[in-house]
Protein backbone atom coordinates (compact mmCIF):
# COMPACT_ATOMS: atom_id res chain seq x y z
CA UNK A 1 0.00 0.00 0.00
CA UNK A 2 0.82 3.41 -0.33
CA UNK A 3 1.45 6.32 2.19
CA UNK A 4 -1.23 9.03 2.90
CA UNK A 5 -0.28 12.30 2.37
CA UNK A 6 0.24 14.44 4.95
CA UNK A 7 -2.71 16.83 4.23
CA UNK A 8 -6.34 16.03 5.37
CA UNK A 9 -9.50 15.45 2.86
CA UNK A 10 -11.38 18.42 3.38
CA UNK A 11 -13.97 18.95 6.11
CA UNK A 12 -17.76 18.13 4.74
CA UNK A 13 -21.08 18.76 6.60
CA UNK A 14 -23.57 16.06 7.15
CA UNK A 15 -25.99 15.61 4.89
CA UNK A 16 -24.37 17.83 2.79
CA UNK A 17 -23.20 16.26 0.15
CA UNK A 18 -24.69 16.57 -3.36
CA UNK A 19 -23.91 14.99 -6.87
CA UNK A 20 -22.65 16.65 -9.96
CA UNK A 21 -25.48 14.30 -11.71
CA UNK A 22 -28.94 13.97 -11.88
CA UNK A 23 -29.66 9.94 -13.01
CA UNK A 24 -30.89 6.69 -12.11
CA UNK A 25 -28.13 4.69 -10.22
CA UNK A 26 -27.62 1.05 -11.14
CA UNK A 27 -24.95 -1.48 -11.04
CA UNK A 28 -23.07 -1.25 -14.11
CA UNK A 29 -22.23 -4.85 -14.47
CA UNK A 30 -25.52 -6.04 -14.25
CA UNK A 31 -27.78 -8.39 -12.32
CA UNK A 32 -28.49 -11.87 -12.19
CA UNK A 33 -31.89 -12.68 -13.15
CA UNK A 34 -32.93 -14.48 -10.54
CA UNK A 35 -31.85 -12.04 -8.11
CA UNK A 36 -32.13 -8.81 -6.12
CA UNK A 37 -32.03 -5.89 -8.55
CA UNK A 38 -32.19 -2.23 -7.33
CA UNK A 39 -32.40 1.39 -8.29
CA UNK A 40 -31.46 4.57 -6.38
CA UNK A 41 -32.07 8.07 -7.47
CA UNK A 42 -31.23 11.20 -5.77
CA UNK A 43 -34.72 12.72 -4.31
CA UNK A 44 -36.31 15.95 -5.87
CA UNK A 45 -39.61 17.16 -5.88
CA UNK A 46 -42.40 14.85 -7.35
CA UNK A 47 -40.33 12.05 -8.27
CA UNK A 48 -41.90 8.61 -7.31
CA UNK A 49 -41.23 5.75 -9.34
CA UNK A 50 -38.98 5.52 -12.16
CA UNK A 51 -39.07 2.84 -15.50
CA UNK A 52 -37.45 -0.13 -16.55
CA UNK A 53 -37.63 0.03 -20.01
CA UNK A 54 -35.60 -3.19 -22.12
CA UNK A 55 -33.87 -1.93 -25.24
CA UNK A 56 -34.26 -3.48 -28.48
CA UNK A 57 -31.89 -3.25 -31.67
CA UNK A 58 -34.62 -0.30 -32.87
CA UNK A 59 -36.50 1.05 -29.68
CA UNK A 60 -37.57 -0.55 -26.51
CA UNK A 61 -40.40 -2.52 -25.12
CA UNK A 62 -42.71 -1.57 -22.77
CA UNK A 63 -41.60 -0.52 -19.55
CA UNK A 64 -41.97 -1.63 -15.50
CA UNK A 65 -42.48 0.68 -12.89
CA UNK A 66 -40.75 0.50 -9.90
CA UNK A 67 -42.47 2.57 -7.18
CA UNK A 68 -39.30 4.51 -5.19
CA UNK A 69 -38.97 5.13 -1.87
CA UNK A 70 -36.98 7.50 0.37
CA UNK A 71 -34.20 6.23 2.16
CA UNK A 72 -32.26 7.04 5.35
CA UNK A 73 -30.53 10.29 5.37
CA UNK A 74 -27.00 9.38 5.63
CA UNK A 75 -25.21 10.45 2.61
CA UNK A 76 -27.84 12.94 1.75
CA UNK A 77 -31.74 11.71 0.09
CA UNK A 78 -32.27 9.50 -2.04
CA UNK A 79 -35.09 7.45 -3.34
CA UNK A 80 -34.81 3.88 -3.52
CA UNK A 81 -36.44 0.92 -5.70
CA UNK A 82 -36.66 -2.72 -6.01
CA UNK A 83 -37.46 -4.23 -9.44
CA UNK A 84 -36.60 -7.81 -8.19
CA UNK A 85 -39.83 -8.73 -10.22
CA UNK A 86 -37.78 -8.64 -13.41
CA UNK A 87 -36.57 -11.70 -14.64
CA UNK A 88 -36.04 -11.94 -18.33
CA UNK A 89 -32.13 -11.69 -19.58
CA UNK A 90 -31.71 -8.80 -21.65
CA UNK A 91 -30.17 -5.27 -22.17
CA UNK A 92 -31.78 -2.32 -19.77
CA UNK A 93 -32.16 1.06 -18.52
CA UNK A 94 -33.64 3.10 -15.85
CA UNK A 95 -35.21 6.58 -16.36
CA UNK A 96 -37.09 8.95 -13.76
CA UNK A 97 -39.42 11.57 -15.08
CA UNK A 98 -39.25 15.07 -13.33
CA UNK A 99 -39.92 18.67 -13.59
CA UNK A 100 -37.03 20.96 -15.08
CA UNK A 101 -38.53 24.15 -15.76
CA UNK A 102 -41.96 25.75 -15.77
CA UNK A 103 -43.14 24.81 -19.07
CA UNK A 104 -45.48 26.35 -21.90
CA UNK A 105 -48.56 27.76 -21.73
CA UNK A 106 -50.24 25.54 -23.46
CA UNK A 107 -49.92 21.63 -24.46
CA UNK A 108 -49.45 21.07 -27.60
CA UNK A 109 -51.33 17.62 -27.17
CA UNK A 110 -54.23 16.51 -25.14
CA UNK A 111 -53.48 13.84 -22.38
CA UNK A 112 -55.54 11.07 -24.54
CA UNK A 113 -53.50 11.61 -27.65
CA UNK A 114 -50.33 11.51 -26.10
CA UNK A 115 -51.31 8.55 -24.48
CA UNK A 116 -51.45 6.68 -27.64
CA UNK A 117 -48.01 7.82 -28.86
CA UNK A 118 -44.84 7.18 -27.15
CA UNK A 119 -43.28 10.34 -28.85
CA UNK A 120 -46.37 12.79 -28.56
CA UNK A 121 -45.68 11.73 -24.93
CA UNK A 122 -42.61 12.68 -24.64
CA UNK A 123 -43.72 16.00 -26.59
CA UNK A 124 -46.47 16.47 -24.06
CA UNK A 125 -44.10 15.84 -21.17
CA UNK A 126 -42.05 18.12 -22.14
CA UNK A 127 -44.44 21.35 -22.51
CA UNK A 128 -45.44 20.85 -18.92
CA UNK A 129 -41.47 20.67 -18.09
CA UNK A 130 -41.03 17.55 -17.36
CA UNK A 131 -38.02 15.19 -18.62
CA UNK A 132 -36.45 12.03 -18.33
CA UNK A 133 -33.09 11.50 -16.76
CA UNK A 134 -31.94 7.59 -18.10
CA UNK A 135 -29.15 5.40 -17.12
CA UNK A 136 -26.41 3.55 -18.95
CA UNK A 137 -27.81 0.15 -20.35
CA UNK A 138 -27.31 -2.93 -17.92
CA UNK A 139 -27.38 -6.39 -18.39
CA UNK A 140 -30.39 -9.01 -17.02
CA UNK A 141 -29.10 -12.48 -17.15
CA UNK A 142 -28.10 -15.47 -15.21
CA UNK A 143 -24.38 -15.34 -15.59
CA UNK A 144 -23.75 -11.35 -15.66
CA UNK A 145 -20.18 -11.23 -13.61
CA UNK A 146 -18.79 -14.64 -15.22
CA UNK A 147 -16.69 -12.21 -17.72
CA UNK A 148 -15.93 -9.89 -14.78
CA UNK A 149 -14.59 -12.52 -12.34
CA UNK A 150 -12.49 -13.94 -15.52
CA UNK A 151 -10.63 -10.44 -15.30
CA UNK A 152 -10.31 -10.70 -11.81
CA UNK A 153 -8.59 -14.11 -11.85
CA UNK A 154 -6.03 -12.07 -14.25
CA UNK A 155 -5.31 -10.04 -11.16
CA UNK A 156 -3.45 -12.48 -9.10
CA UNK A 157 -1.75 -13.89 -12.63
CA UNK A 158 -0.12 -10.39 -13.11
CA UNK A 159 0.65 -10.06 -9.84
CA UNK A 160 2.79 -13.08 -9.42
CA UNK A 161 5.91 -12.56 -7.88
CA UNK A 162 8.60 -14.36 -9.03
CA UNK A 163 9.24 -16.50 -12.19
CA UNK A 164 6.13 -16.52 -13.69
CA UNK A 165 5.19 -16.95 -16.81
CA UNK A 166 2.07 -14.50 -16.20
CA UNK A 167 3.70 -11.78 -13.85
CA UNK A 168 3.93 -8.26 -15.68
CA UNK A 169 7.52 -7.60 -14.12
CA UNK A 170 8.82 -11.09 -14.71
CA UNK A 171 11.15 -12.69 -13.15
CA UNK A 172 11.22 -10.68 -10.11
CA UNK A 173 12.55 -10.73 -6.79
CA UNK A 174 14.39 -14.33 -7.45
CA UNK A 175 17.16 -13.58 -5.41
CA UNK A 176 18.14 -13.69 -1.69
CA UNK A 177 16.15 -11.75 1.12
CA UNK A 178 17.91 -10.67 3.86
CA UNK A 179 16.17 -11.45 6.99
CA UNK A 180 15.61 -8.59 9.64
CA UNK A 181 16.84 -11.52 12.46
CA UNK A 182 20.25 -11.18 10.74
CA UNK A 183 20.33 -14.63 9.55
CA UNK A 184 21.62 -15.76 6.24
CA UNK A 185 19.32 -14.14 3.29
CA UNK A 186 17.92 -17.11 0.99
CA UNK A 187 15.48 -16.44 -1.65
CA UNK A 188 11.83 -16.60 -0.98
CA UNK A 189 9.86 -16.77 -4.30
CA UNK A 190 6.10 -17.00 -5.01
CA UNK A 191 3.53 -15.37 -3.86
CA UNK A 192 1.84 -12.44 -4.90
CA UNK A 193 2.13 -8.79 -4.87
CA UNK A 194 -0.33 -6.70 -2.74
CA UNK A 195 -0.98 -3.92 -4.08
CA UNK A 196 1.51 -1.64 -6.55
CA UNK A 197 4.57 -1.62 -4.30
CA UNK A 198 5.64 -5.08 -4.19
CA UNK A 199 5.04 -6.28 -0.36
CA UNK A 200 4.03 -9.50 -0.31
CA UNK A 201 3.66 -9.36 3.26
CA UNK A 202 1.25 -12.03 4.96
CA UNK A 203 -1.64 -10.25 6.31
CA UNK A 204 -2.24 -8.42 3.29
CA UNK A 205 -1.76 -10.90 0.68
CA UNK A 206 -2.67 -14.40 2.67
CA UNK A 207 -6.02 -13.05 2.16
CA UNK A 208 -6.32 -13.22 -1.45
CA UNK A 209 -6.65 -16.85 -1.24
CA UNK A 210 -10.42 -16.45 0.48
CA UNK A 211 -11.89 -14.97 -3.11
CA UNK A 212 -10.05 -18.51 -4.97
CA UNK A 213 -11.69 -20.71 -2.71
CA UNK A 214 -15.15 -19.18 -2.72
CA UNK A 215 -14.49 -18.98 -6.27
CA UNK A 216 -13.95 -23.04 -6.15
CA UNK A 217 -16.63 -23.39 -3.22
CA UNK A 218 -19.27 -22.03 -5.11
CA UNK A 219 -18.71 -22.19 -8.68
CA UNK A 220 -16.19 -25.06 -9.23
CA UNK A 221 -17.22 -24.70 -13.61
CA UNK A 222 -15.37 -21.55 -13.17
CA UNK A 223 -12.73 -22.34 -10.73
CA UNK A 224 -12.07 -25.53 -13.20
CA UNK A 225 -12.21 -23.23 -16.40
CA UNK A 226 -9.90 -20.61 -14.90
CA UNK A 227 -7.21 -23.56 -13.58
CA UNK A 228 -7.90 -21.67 -9.99
CA UNK A 229 -5.78 -24.49 -8.23
CA UNK A 230 -2.49 -23.68 -10.16
CA UNK A 231 -3.69 -20.02 -8.97
CA UNK A 232 -4.32 -21.52 -5.48
CA UNK A 233 -1.01 -23.47 -5.62
CA UNK A 234 1.12 -20.39 -6.89
CA UNK A 235 0.16 -18.35 -3.74
CA UNK A 236 -0.20 -20.98 -1.32
CA UNK A 237 3.47 -22.64 -1.81
CA UNK A 238 4.78 -18.82 -0.93
CA UNK A 239 2.81 -19.44 2.63
CA UNK A 240 3.90 -22.76 3.41
CA UNK A 241 7.47 -21.48 2.92
CA UNK A 242 7.13 -19.44 5.58
CA UNK A 243 5.81 -21.71 8.66
CA UNK A 244 8.15 -22.40 11.65
CA UNK A 245 8.72 -25.49 12.88
CA UNK A 246 7.27 -24.79 15.74
CA UNK A 247 3.64 -24.07 13.31
CA UNK A 248 3.23 -20.33 13.16
CA UNK A 249 4.09 -18.41 10.15
CA UNK A 250 6.60 -15.27 9.81
CA UNK A 251 5.15 -12.27 8.45
CA UNK A 252 7.04 -12.70 5.32
CA UNK A 253 8.80 -9.81 2.65
CA UNK A 254 7.34 -6.80 3.41
CA UNK A 255 9.62 -3.93 1.48
CA UNK A 256 12.19 -5.39 -1.05
CA UNK A 257 14.55 -7.12 1.19
CA UNK A 258 12.95 -7.35 4.52
CA UNK A 259 11.99 -11.26 5.88
CA UNK A 260 10.38 -10.32 8.87
CA UNK A 261 9.82 -12.94 11.88
CA UNK A 262 6.65 -11.86 14.20
CA UNK A 263 4.00 -15.00 14.75
CA UNK A 264 1.27 -12.57 15.24
CA UNK A 265 -2.70 -13.21 14.50
CA UNK A 266 -2.86 -12.43 11.13
CA UNK A 267 0.11 -14.63 10.20
CA UNK A 268 -1.04 -17.71 12.06
CA UNK A 269 -4.69 -17.95 12.24
CA UNK A 270 -5.24 -16.86 8.54
CA UNK A 271 -2.86 -19.29 7.00
CA UNK A 272 -4.63 -21.70 9.90
CA UNK A 273 -7.84 -20.86 8.15
CA UNK A 274 -6.74 -20.95 4.52
CA UNK A 275 -4.92 -24.23 4.95
CA UNK A 276 -7.99 -26.49 5.78
CA UNK A 277 -10.11 -25.27 3.32
CA UNK A 278 -8.07 -25.89 0.15
CA UNK A 279 -7.55 -29.23 1.62
CA UNK A 280 -10.97 -29.98 1.95
CA UNK A 281 -11.96 -28.80 -1.50
CA UNK A 282 -9.45 -30.28 -3.03
CA UNK A 283 -8.33 -33.81 -1.42
CA UNK A 284 -10.64 -36.01 -3.96
CA UNK A 285 -8.57 -33.99 -7.39
CA UNK A 286 -5.18 -33.08 -5.41
CA UNK A 287 -4.53 -35.71 -2.51
CA UNK A 288 -1.09 -35.23 -2.05
CA UNK A 289 -0.78 -31.70 -1.89
CA UNK A 290 -4.31 -31.31 0.13
CA UNK A 291 -2.56 -34.16 2.64
CA UNK A 292 0.25 -31.29 2.89
CA UNK A 293 -1.37 -28.38 3.49
CA UNK A 294 -3.95 -29.93 6.26
CA UNK A 295 -0.91 -31.15 7.79
CA UNK A 296 0.32 -27.38 7.90
CA UNK A 297 -3.25 -26.11 9.60
CA UNK A 298 -2.60 -28.83 11.82
CA UNK A 299 0.55 -27.73 13.32
CA UNK A 300 -0.62 -24.14 13.10
CA UNK A 301 -3.81 -24.83 15.27
CA UNK A 302 -2.01 -27.07 17.72
CA UNK A 303 0.97 -23.71 18.14
CA UNK A 304 -1.54 -21.20 18.77
CA UNK A 305 -3.98 -23.25 21.10
CA UNK A 306 -1.37 -23.66 22.97
CA UNK A 307 -0.78 -19.97 23.16
CA UNK A 308 -3.26 -18.91 26.16
CA UNK A 309 -3.29 -15.01 25.72
CA UNK A 310 -4.48 -13.11 22.18
CA UNK A 311 -2.39 -10.97 20.19
CA UNK A 312 -3.23 -7.86 21.97
CA UNK A 313 -3.98 -8.96 25.34
CA UNK A 314 -4.34 -11.67 27.70
CA UNK A 315 -7.38 -12.79 26.10
CA UNK A 316 -8.35 -13.57 22.15
CA UNK A 317 -10.55 -10.61 20.78
CA UNK A 318 -13.55 -10.98 18.37
CA UNK A 319 -10.65 -10.81 15.00
CA UNK A 320 -8.56 -13.78 16.12
CA UNK A 321 -11.97 -16.01 17.70
CA UNK A 322 -13.51 -15.54 13.98
CA UNK A 323 -11.15 -16.52 12.24
CA UNK A 324 -10.19 -19.56 14.63
CA UNK A 325 -14.05 -20.52 14.20
CA UNK A 326 -13.59 -21.00 10.62
CA UNK A 327 -10.54 -22.47 10.85
CA UNK A 328 -11.48 -25.31 13.59
CA UNK A 329 -14.51 -25.67 11.49
CA UNK A 330 -12.96 -26.58 8.28
CA UNK A 331 -10.65 -28.92 9.90
CA UNK A 332 -13.45 -30.60 11.61
CA UNK A 333 -15.08 -30.89 7.77
CA UNK A 334 -11.74 -31.99 6.72
CA UNK A 335 -11.05 -35.25 9.57
CA UNK A 336 -14.10 -35.80 11.60
CA UNK A 337 -12.05 -35.26 14.85
CA UNK A 338 -14.05 -35.07 18.18
CA UNK A 339 -11.00 -32.81 19.03
CA UNK A 340 -11.62 -30.16 16.51
CA UNK A 341 -15.25 -30.41 17.30
CA UNK A 342 -14.71 -29.40 20.88
CA UNK A 343 -12.40 -26.75 19.69
CA UNK A 344 -15.15 -25.49 17.43
CA UNK A 345 -18.16 -25.36 19.84
CA UNK A 346 -15.86 -24.21 22.36
CA UNK A 347 -14.46 -20.82 19.97
CA UNK A 348 -18.04 -20.32 19.10
CA UNK A 349 -19.36 -19.94 22.49
CA UNK A 350 -16.47 -17.71 23.28
CA UNK A 351 -17.41 -15.74 20.53
CA UNK A 352 -21.02 -15.24 20.97
CA UNK A 353 -20.50 -14.27 24.59
CA UNK A 354 -18.92 -10.56 22.91
CA UNK A 355 -21.42 -10.05 20.37
CA UNK A 356 -23.65 -7.00 21.51
CA UNK A 357 -27.96 -7.64 22.18
CA UNK A 358 -28.02 -5.99 18.81
CA UNK A 359 -26.38 -8.24 17.18
CA UNK A 360 -23.03 -6.44 16.34
CA UNK A 361 -19.83 -8.00 16.89
CA UNK A 362 -16.89 -5.10 19.07
CA UNK A 363 -13.46 -6.04 19.34
CA UNK A 364 -13.85 -7.20 22.70
CA UNK A 365 -16.81 -7.47 25.94
CA UNK A 366 -16.02 -4.00 27.24
CA UNK A 367 -13.52 -0.66 26.18
CA UNK A 368 -12.90 -0.04 22.36
CA UNK A 369 -9.12 -0.46 21.32
CA UNK A 370 -6.72 2.02 19.97
CA UNK A 371 -5.46 0.95 16.76
CA UNK A 372 -2.79 3.83 16.15
CA UNK A 373 0.03 2.47 17.31
CA UNK A 374 -0.49 -1.47 15.91
CA UNK A 375 -0.31 -2.06 12.52
CA UNK A 376 -1.74 -5.75 13.23
CA UNK A 377 -5.30 -4.03 14.68
CA UNK A 378 -6.01 -1.48 11.98
CA UNK A 379 -5.00 -3.67 9.47
CA UNK A 380 -7.84 -6.13 11.28
CA UNK A 381 -10.45 -3.57 11.77
CA UNK A 382 -10.62 -2.10 8.32
CA UNK A 383 -10.90 -5.47 6.70
CA UNK A 384 -11.81 -8.46 8.76
CA UNK A 385 -14.34 -7.02 10.11
CA UNK A 386 -16.89 -10.14 8.54
CA UNK A 387 -14.56 -12.63 9.76
CA UNK A 388 -17.28 -12.62 13.35
CA UNK A 389 -20.58 -13.61 11.45
CA UNK A 390 -18.65 -15.74 8.88
CA UNK A 391 -16.73 -17.72 11.37
CA UNK A 392 -19.52 -18.71 13.59
CA UNK A 393 -21.95 -19.48 10.23
CA UNK A 394 -18.88 -21.72 9.31
CA UNK A 395 -19.00 -23.69 12.49
CA UNK A 396 -23.03 -23.69 12.34
CA UNK A 397 -22.93 -25.36 8.92
CA UNK A 398 -20.18 -27.72 9.77
CA UNK A 399 -22.04 -28.89 13.05
CA UNK A 400 -26.14 -28.39 12.06
CA UNK A 401 -27.22 -31.30 14.58
CA UNK A 402 -25.15 -29.92 17.59
CA UNK A 403 -26.89 -29.43 20.85
CA UNK A 404 -25.74 -25.87 20.64
CA UNK A 405 -26.19 -25.14 16.96
CA UNK A 406 -29.71 -23.44 17.53
CA UNK A 407 -27.98 -21.10 20.24
CA UNK A 408 -25.72 -20.54 16.77
CA UNK A 409 -28.25 -19.96 14.59
CA UNK A 410 -29.86 -17.64 16.69
CA UNK A 411 -27.22 -15.77 17.19
CA UNK A 412 -26.29 -15.12 13.34
CA UNK A 413 -29.85 -13.95 13.08
CA UNK A 414 -29.49 -11.26 15.92
CA UNK A 415 -26.71 -9.92 13.33
CA UNK A 416 -28.98 -10.38 10.14
CA UNK A 417 -31.97 -9.33 11.79
CA UNK A 418 -30.95 -6.91 14.38
CA UNK A 419 -28.02 -4.78 12.96
CA UNK A 420 -27.37 -5.69 9.13
CA UNK A 421 -31.36 -4.73 8.93
CA UNK A 422 -31.48 -1.55 11.25
CA UNK A 423 -28.37 -0.30 9.12
CA UNK A 424 -30.03 -1.32 5.58
CA UNK A 425 -32.79 1.27 6.37
CA UNK A 426 -29.85 4.20 7.73
CA UNK A 427 -28.90 4.82 3.60
CA UNK A 428 -30.79 4.31 0.26
CA UNK A 429 -27.66 2.12 -0.72
CA UNK A 430 -28.08 -0.40 2.17
CA UNK A 431 -24.56 -0.20 2.87
CA UNK A 432 -23.23 -2.01 6.64
CA UNK A 433 -20.82 0.25 8.63
CA UNK A 434 -17.76 -1.09 9.47
CA UNK A 435 -18.11 -0.22 13.02
CA UNK A 436 -19.94 0.49 15.55
CA UNK A 437 -18.56 2.43 18.96
CA UNK A 438 -19.76 2.74 22.70
CA UNK A 439 -18.40 5.63 23.82
CA UNK A 440 -20.04 9.17 23.46
CA UNK A 441 -20.40 10.51 19.87
CA UNK A 442 -17.95 13.07 18.41
CA UNK A 443 -17.66 15.12 15.45
CA UNK A 444 -16.10 11.98 13.39
CA UNK A 445 -19.00 9.56 14.55
CA UNK A 446 -23.00 9.15 13.33
CA UNK A 447 -25.17 8.30 15.67
CA UNK A 448 -28.76 6.84 15.17
CA UNK A 449 -31.24 4.77 17.68
CA UNK A 450 -28.78 5.21 20.27
CA UNK A 451 -25.68 3.75 18.10
CA UNK A 452 -22.80 6.03 17.38
CA UNK A 453 -21.23 4.59 13.82
CA UNK A 454 -18.88 5.13 10.89
CA UNK A 455 -19.22 3.75 7.39
CA UNK A 456 -15.58 4.73 7.01
CA UNK A 457 -11.70 4.26 8.49
CA UNK A 458 -11.64 7.19 10.70
CA UNK A 459 -9.07 9.10 9.06
CA UNK A 460 -7.57 10.06 12.27
CA UNK A 461 -6.48 6.71 12.81
CA UNK A 462 -2.55 5.94 12.10
CA UNK A 463 -0.16 3.02 11.78
CA UNK A 464 3.04 3.23 12.81
CA UNK A 465 3.96 0.02 13.93
CA UNK A 466 4.84 -1.58 10.43
CA UNK A 467 7.74 -4.06 10.52
CA UNK A 468 10.60 -2.55 8.00
CA UNK A 469 9.08 0.36 7.09
CA UNK A 470 9.20 3.90 8.28
CA UNK A 471 6.25 5.79 10.42
CA UNK A 472 3.48 6.49 8.33
CA UNK A 473 -0.09 7.48 8.46
CA UNK A 474 -2.63 5.05 6.90
CA UNK A 475 -6.51 5.05 5.34
CA UNK A 476 -8.63 2.94 3.38
CA UNK A 477 -11.94 2.74 1.25
CA UNK A 478 -14.59 0.33 2.76
CA UNK A 479 -14.09 -2.43 -0.07
CA UNK A 480 -13.23 -5.16 2.25
CA UNK A 481 -16.04 -4.55 4.94
CA UNK A 482 -18.52 -4.18 2.09
CA UNK A 483 -17.84 -7.20 0.65
CA UNK A 484 -16.68 -8.99 3.27
CA UNK A 485 -20.44 -8.16 5.02
CA UNK A 486 -22.09 -9.37 1.86
CA UNK A 487 -20.56 -12.81 1.52
CA UNK A 488 -21.26 -13.36 5.64
CA UNK A 489 -24.65 -12.07 4.66
CA UNK A 490 -25.29 -14.69 2.22
CA UNK A 491 -23.47 -17.37 4.01
CA UNK A 492 -26.29 -16.59 7.30
CA UNK A 493 -29.54 -16.39 4.39
CA UNK A 494 -28.41 -20.09 3.09
CA UNK A 495 -28.37 -21.35 7.05
CA UNK A 496 -31.53 -19.38 7.96
CA UNK A 497 -33.42 -20.70 4.69
CA UNK A 498 -33.74 -16.83 4.53
CA UNK A 499 -33.92 -14.17 1.11
CA UNK A 500 -33.80 -10.83 2.55
CA UNK A 501 -29.66 -11.58 4.02
CA UNK A 502 -28.78 -12.45 0.30
CA UNK A 503 -30.53 -9.33 -1.21
CA UNK A 504 -28.65 -7.02 1.37
CA UNK A 505 -26.21 -8.92 0.33
CA UNK A 506 -26.47 -7.65 -3.28
CA UNK A 507 -26.92 -4.60 -2.28
CA UNK A 508 -23.27 -4.32 -0.68
CA UNK A 509 -22.06 -6.06 -4.46
CA UNK A 510 -24.25 -2.42 -5.81
CA UNK A 511 -22.25 -0.16 -4.28
CA UNK A 512 -18.67 -1.53 -5.50
CA UNK A 513 -20.22 -2.02 -8.95
CA UNK A 514 -21.69 1.65 -9.36
CA UNK A 515 -24.55 1.77 -7.55
CA UNK A 516 -23.11 4.30 -5.15
CA UNK A 517 -23.06 8.22 -4.98
CA UNK A 518 -20.63 8.82 -7.60
CA UNK A 519 -21.72 6.70 -10.14
CA UNK A 520 -18.47 5.15 -10.25
CA UNK A 521 -17.41 1.04 -10.57
CA UNK A 522 -14.63 -0.10 -7.96
CA UNK A 523 -13.61 -2.82 -10.64
CA UNK A 524 -10.50 -1.08 -12.49
CA UNK A 525 -11.52 -1.00 -16.45
CA UNK A 526 -14.78 -2.18 -15.78
CA UNK A 527 -18.11 0.02 -15.73
CA UNK A 528 -17.69 3.62 -15.56
CA UNK A 529 -16.64 6.24 -13.87
CA UNK A 530 -13.33 4.76 -12.50
CA UNK A 531 -11.16 6.73 -9.59
CA UNK A 532 -8.06 7.81 -11.48
CA UNK A 533 -5.61 5.14 -10.24
CA UNK A 534 -2.99 5.99 -7.73
CA UNK A 535 0.70 6.13 -9.42
CA UNK A 536 3.57 4.52 -7.66
CA UNK A 537 6.42 5.95 -6.01
CA UNK A 538 8.65 3.68 -4.78
CA UNK A 539 10.15 2.80 -8.08
CA UNK A 540 9.86 3.12 -12.37
CA UNK A 541 8.66 2.12 -14.47
CA UNK A 542 5.19 1.71 -12.75
CA UNK A 543 3.19 -1.23 -12.04
CA UNK A 544 0.53 -1.15 -14.79
CA UNK A 545 -3.16 -0.88 -15.05
CA UNK A 546 -4.78 -4.49 -14.40
CA UNK A 547 -7.79 -4.33 -15.77
CA UNK A 548 -9.85 -6.24 -13.38
CA UNK A 549 -8.38 -4.77 -10.51
CA UNK A 550 -10.30 -4.84 -7.19
CA UNK A 551 -10.00 -0.84 -5.93
CA UNK A 552 -9.79 0.52 -2.25
CA UNK A 553 -13.61 2.27 -2.73
CA UNK A 554 -14.30 5.42 -1.24
CA UNK A 555 -12.79 6.35 1.94
CA UNK A 556 -14.40 8.80 4.62
CA UNK A 557 -13.59 12.37 5.74
CA UNK A 558 -13.65 13.76 9.73
CA UNK A 559 -17.85 13.51 8.84
CA UNK A 560 -17.72 9.68 7.91
CA UNK A 561 -19.30 11.39 4.35
CA UNK A 562 -17.84 9.37 1.67
CA UNK A 563 -14.88 10.71 -0.55
CA UNK A 564 -13.72 9.21 -4.09
CA UNK A 565 -10.16 10.62 -4.17
CA UNK A 566 -8.47 10.03 -7.76
CA UNK A 567 -4.76 9.29 -7.38
CA UNK A 568 -5.14 8.90 -3.63
CA UNK A 569 -3.82 5.21 -2.83
CA UNK A 570 -7.35 5.25 -0.02
CA UNK A 571 -9.12 5.16 -2.89
CA UNK A 572 -7.74 4.60 -6.07
CA UNK A 573 -5.26 1.74 -5.53
CA UNK A 574 -5.68 -1.68 -6.05
CA UNK A 575 -5.14 -4.20 -3.09
CA UNK A 576 -5.63 -7.69 -2.68
CA UNK A 577 -7.73 -7.63 0.10
CA UNK A 578 -10.72 -6.30 -1.36
CA UNK A 579 -10.13 -7.45 -4.54
CA UNK A 580 -10.29 -10.84 -2.93
CA UNK A 581 -13.64 -10.20 -0.61
CA UNK A 582 -14.83 -8.79 -4.37
CA UNK A 583 -14.66 -11.82 -6.08
CA UNK A 584 -15.79 -14.03 -3.04
CA UNK A 585 -18.80 -12.15 -2.85
CA UNK A 586 -19.25 -11.72 -6.94
CA UNK A 587 -18.80 -16.08 -6.90
CA UNK A 588 -21.23 -16.48 -4.18
CA UNK A 589 -24.01 -14.54 -5.17
CA UNK A 590 -23.36 -16.20 -8.65
CA UNK A 591 -23.90 -19.56 -7.79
Amino acid sequence: MGQLPRARLPRARRNAFTPAFFKPLVSHLGYRASGSKNVVIKSAPGVRQARIVRMNKLGMDASLVVPLHAGGNDFGDWLHGDFSALTEPGTYRAAIAFQLFSGMAQATHSGSQSSQNAQQTSLDAWSRGIVEAWSQDFVVSEKPWDDTMRKMMGYYQAQRCGASPHGYNTPCHTGPIARSDGRAAKPITGGWHSADDHVRDVPEILHGMFGLLQLAETRPDLAAELNAFDELRWGNDYFLSLQDPRGYIYFGVFTKDYYGTANSWDTSYFELRMQPHLARLYRTLEPQYAAKCLAAAQRCFAYWEGERGGDWASSKYVYELGTACYAAAQLYRCTGSAEYRGHARTLAEQLMALQNPDGFWPERAAGDLDPRRDYNLLIARGVYQAYAPLGLSAVAEAMPTDAAAPRWRASLERFADGFAAFFATANAFGMLPYYIFRDAATPQVRTRGGKSYRYFLDPSHTAIDIPGSSTIPWQTGNQSTTAGFGVALCAIGRLLGQDAPRHLAQRQLDWILGLNPFDSCQILGLGRNNPVTYPPLDFMPPVPAIVGAGLQGACGDDADEPQMVGGYYGSGEYWLPPHSWILGLMATLSA
